[in-house]
């Protein structure tokens, strides 16, 4: 009786089922629950009140449970007394002989309505967040495609004057870094990949240096610094480009910002064994003894002056640590204190010379034969900018700037390559792709889906549409001229 009494006090519900699964006893929240009296629920078993769509995995979670002799806990639906669902959480703890046999559990189940509803909610939130910013990438990489074209043509046709050299140079480089923001915006939307994918390839150490010292040159100018630079030669490591100079500019800028006005920068690079070692050292503020172990650490950040106080070490040290990692590399942070300075150590692993080898013979650049291409984007700068890069390469092009144009070019000109943009209004470039595909003119052109969006899902969604490829944009130019160079030549009438 007096467990009865301390049963019909839990606010939850409680029953006790034998080996079958049949009920030998229910608490009174039980009967409240199903609006049944208590006799009419013994020796029954529980699944009748088990929504449907939960009942197979509840039935598996109870069988493997009984065959393990163990516990288990699931979420379900459990039908109440006026005939809706309430999301509940079973828990079942065995109930074993002396010989330790199964003969039944007590099962507690918790109403969980409040949580489920609010994990519906943040899951709808997060899928509205993700949708945002895929949408966000892909309008800003739209304007980026023609900047780049157009960057591509002048590096051609500028030759006399250095300063415009110099000019186009950085505007294509920093181009080539906001698109790979843009792809780190969209990596952060699909939370369930919860990694960054690094775009692998032969790297120079040198060229990273270069353009991270590019990029961090203004702030270390504005604060009449002075950068000491060793850079030893052919150090190549397999790594991603656009990545590592992230990784050691944001070292640079640190080393600016936590340094003195009139200060010092140190950066090194050089071979140590199978590895090549960034060192960056600055004579600044340093780090205590506490801070160094924590330095990488997400949101730690050094507590100096207002001055300079300026979101350093913070969530990009982070960054640093686990962009190295994904390298099969390590960074260190060492300092003698603080006003003494700081300096950090990369170590990365170096490339063998046969691999280098290798891989500048398969960069070797491809003769360029003709083509004939049909390009088509609603973006009539990015289709023109694009068309004249092609042109430049001795490609024959015509440009479409809708799907009527679309499909009565192709008919008529019988291109080889069609590089079709995604985007376009009324009938989209998976729709026009599919037309394409069906008629004699286009059936076997290399059809390329050009787009901002650049997920699995729309890559797949791309070749089930019969593109043949799909590319991201903006397009490096390098690796359009490769793509359409190793292009089949159609036989033209």
């Amino acid at each position: 009786m007096r467990f009865r009494r301390l049963a019909d006090d839990i606010p939850a519900l409680l029953r006790v089922e034998d080996v079958f699964g049949m009920a030998e006893f229910v608490n009174q929240a039980c009967t409240q629950f199903t609006g049944r009296p208590r006799d009419t629920l013994l020796g029954r078993g529980w699944l009748e009140f088990v929504h449907l769509q939960d009942r197979g995995r509840y039935l598996a979670e109870h069988a493997t449970a009984q065959a393990r002799r163990c516990g288990f806990e699931i979420d379900l639906r459990l039908q109440c007394h006026d005939g809706s669902y309430r999301w509940m959480r079973s828990i079942s703890v065995p109930h074993l002989d002396d010989g330790g046999s199964f003969v039944g559990c007590v099962a507690l189940m918790l109403n969980v309505e409040d949580r489920k509803r609010f994990e519906t909610e943040w899951l709808l939130a997060d899928k509205r967040k993700d949708e945002f910013l895929a949408m966000l990438a892909h309008e800003l990489r739209n304007p980026q495609a023609p900047i780049r074209s157009a960057v591509s043509i002048l590096s051609r046709l500028v030759h006399t004057d250095a300063r415009a050299e110099w000019s186009v140079g950085v505007i294509e480089r920093q181009t080539a870094i906001l698109a790979r923001l843009l792809d780190s915006l969209l990596d952060m939307a699909r939370t369930s990949s919860g990694k960054t994918v690094l775009d692998l390839a032969p790297v120079e150490l040198r060229v990273v240096a270069d353009r991270a010292i590019e990029v961090s040159q203004p702030l270390i100018d504005s604060r009449r610094q002075t950068l000491h630079r060793d850079i030893r030669p052919d150090l190549f490591v397999e790594g991603d480009l656009i990545r590592l100079t992230q990784v050691l500019t944001k070292l640079l800028n640190n080393a600016a910002k936590y340094t003195d006005v009139g200060g010092a920068i140190y950066l090194s690079v050089e071979p140590e064994g199978a590895e090549a070692v960034i060192r960056v050292r600055d004579d600044g503020a340093g780090l205590s003894e506490q801070m160094l172990p924590r330095v990488f650490d997400l949101f730690a950040q050094v507590d100096t002056t207002l001055d300079r106080a300026k979101g350093g070490l913070g969530v990009g040290l982070t960054l640093v640590r686990q962009l190295i990692q994904l390298h099969k590399g390590s960074v260190q942070a060492e300092s003698p204190g603080l006003g003494a300075g700081s300096t950090f150590t990369v170590r990365l692993p170096l490339l063998p010379h046969a691999e280098r080898a290798q891989a500048a013979e398969r960069a070797a650049p491809t003769p360029t034969t003709s083509r004939r291409i049909l390009v088509v984007d609603d973006n009539a700068d990015g289709a023109n900018a694009l068309a004249a890069v092609l042109e430049l390469d001795g490609h024959e092009v015509i440009v479409a700037y809708d799907r009527p144009g679309a499909l009565a070019l192709a008919e008529a000109s019988r291109p080889d390559i069609v590089l079709l943009d995604i985007g376009l209004p009324k009938m989209d470039g998976y729709q026009v792709g599919r037309r394409l595909r069906g008629m004699s003119s286009t059936a076997t052109a290399l059809i390329v889906a050009m787009t901002g969006y650049g997920q699995p899902e729309d890559v797949a969604a791309a070749l089930s549409a019969g593109f043949d490829l799909h590319l991201v944009k903006p397009v490096d130019p390098g690796t359009l001229a490769q793509l359409v160079a190793n292009a089949p030549r159609r036989a033209q009438p």
